[in-house]
């Protein structure tokens, strides 16, 4: 059996994080006609030649992937995913654990029992939010890595839920957003 591979130029706009991809990284990408498809292949080339339009900085990354269904053609908007480091049976946290820090408001009925650390997470032991200094090691800007200070199946808190006007549980984190995400959807019952 033949495959079909075919070479794409994706562009890096991030110049801090450029020098961490390689030749040989594996990356995953969608393009929007294909929105539930994952594609697949590997970075066989980053091009040096830098180009800057309107103070951003972008470089030229060349996959190579599969193509033998001939789904992708040129001109295709892509989300790509370059693993730059792989890392696997480590202990994780959500991220947002830390970042997140319980207040008299935000946990009442709660001891709050802080601790001077760089990085920390909470966790709760019976009425008392805990902090726990951790030692981190890789993010992915989503999970993050823990070295030290937790044990598996320690549960951390990231977020306190709360009641809103409507009587429904409001997520506090998720009032977090960005402008590169859709917000929530009107789930409003029509009566």
């Amino acid at each position: 059996m033949h495959e079909q591979h075919e070479e794409y130029d994706f562009r890096q706009a991030d110049s801090t994080i450029i020098g961490n991809v390689k030749e040989g990284n594996r990356v995953t990408f969608t393009v929007d006609a294909y929105p539930d498809d994952t594609f697949e292949g590997t970075v066989t080339q980053v091009r040096q030649e830098a180009t800057t339009t309107n103070n951003v900085v972008t470089y030229e990354v060349v996959i190579s992937a599969d193509n033998s269904d001939l789904k992708l053609k040129p001109g295709l908007t892509a989300n790509v995913t370059i693993f730059t480091s792989e890392i696997s049976g480590v202990l994780n946290v959500p991220a947002r654990a830390l970042r997140f820090t319980p207040t008299k408001e935000t946990a009442p009925g709660y001891k709050i029992v802080e601790t001077r650390a760089k990085n920390k997470v909470w966790i709760v032991d019976g009425n008392t939010v805990r902090a726990v200094a951790v030692n981190i090691g890789q993010s992915d800007g989503t999970n993050t890595e823990i070295l030290s200070g937790l044990k598996e199946g320690q549960k951390v808190v990231v977020a306190v839920k709360s009641s809103t006007p409507d009587g429904g549980d409001a997520d506090d984190a998720a009032q977090e957003s960005s402008p590169f995400a859709p917000g929530p959807k009107n789930n409003k019952k029509k009566g």
